[in-house]
C-alpha cells in the first residue's frame, strides 16, 4: 500500500530501469533524500526489460506519522533514480454513539495502530490521562492492518454528566496513542406547552 503504521509491509515494484543493474530501495526514515546505513532497504537486480523484479519488500519502521519517501537508487551511487510516497497514519478511534447516559454500550473502532499488537481501550473515568483498574475497558489486539477489531464495545460507567476521554493504549505503556471524547449527558425535561391557564394539559418528554 501507499498509507500505513509502522510494520506495515510495503511491495515495491517499478520500471524504467538500466538493464540487468544492481541498485537499492530503501525508506527514508529521516528524510534526507538518500538511503542510509540502519534505514529498511533491499538489494535489488533489475530485469532485462529495466524493471524491479517481484517480491521486493520493505517493512515500515518505527517513525512518527507524516509522509515519507521510499527510494530507488538503481544503480547505486549519485542522483536517486526514482522516489514514491507513502504516509504513515497516525492512531485514531471513533466511538458510536460519542455521547449518551450511563449504561450506553459504546462501539469502538479505531486504525492506525500497530499491526498485530495487543492493547487496552478503557473510558477514563476520572480523566486522568491513562486507562486504571477498575474502569472500563477491553483488551484488544490491533488487526494485521493495524485497526481495532470489529465488536469491541464499552458500557458508559454510573458518572457525573461531562466529557471523557475514550483511550486506546496499543501498545500498552506511555503515551496512550489514541483519544476520543465521549460526553455523558445531563438529564433535561421539556414542558409543551410551557404556559397556559389552570386545567390545561402539559405534555413533558
Amino acid at each position: 500500500p501507499i498509507t500505513g503504521v509502522a510494520g506495515t509491509v510495503i511491495s515495491v515494484t517499478g520500471s524504467n530501469f538500466a538493464l540487468n543493474t544492481a541498485g537499492v530501495v530503501g525508506f527514508d526514515s529521516n528524510g534526507n533524500g538518500a538511503i542510509d546505513a540502519g534505514e529498511p532497504q533491499v538489494a535489488v537486480t533489475t530485469t532485462a526489460a529495466g524493471a524491479i523484479p517481484g517480491g521486493i519488500f520493505l517493512t515500515v519502521p518505527a517513525v512518527a506519522p507524516g509522509a515519507y519517501q521510499v527510494l530507488a537508487d538503481i544503480p547505486v551511487g549519485g542522483s536517486v533514480e526514482a522516489v514514491a510516497s507513502f504516509t504513515v497514519s497516525a492512531p485514531s478511534v471513533t466511538l458510536s454513539p460519542n455521547s449518551g447516559v450511563p449504561g450506553r454500550v459504546i462501539t469502538i473502532t479505531g486504525s492506525g495502530f500497530a499491526p498485530n499488537t495487543a492493547g487496552v481501550v478503557g473510558f477514563d473515568s476520572n480523566g486522568d490521562g491513562v486507562i486504571n483498574p477498575g474502569e472500563p475497558q477491553v483488551s484488544v489486539t490491533a488487526t494485521a492492518a493495524g485497526a481495532v477489531p470489529a465488536g469491541i464495545i464499552l458500557t458508559v460507567p454510573a458518572v457525573a454528566p461531562g466529557t471523557y476521554g475514550v483511550r486506546a493504549d496499543i501498545p500498552v505503556g506511555v503515551p496512550v496513542e489514541a483519544v476520543a471524547s465521549f460526553t455523558v449527558s445531563s438529564p433535561s425535561v421539556a414542558l409543551s406547552p410551557t404556559s397556559a391557564v389552570a386545567g390545561a394539559a402539559i405534555t413533558i418528554t
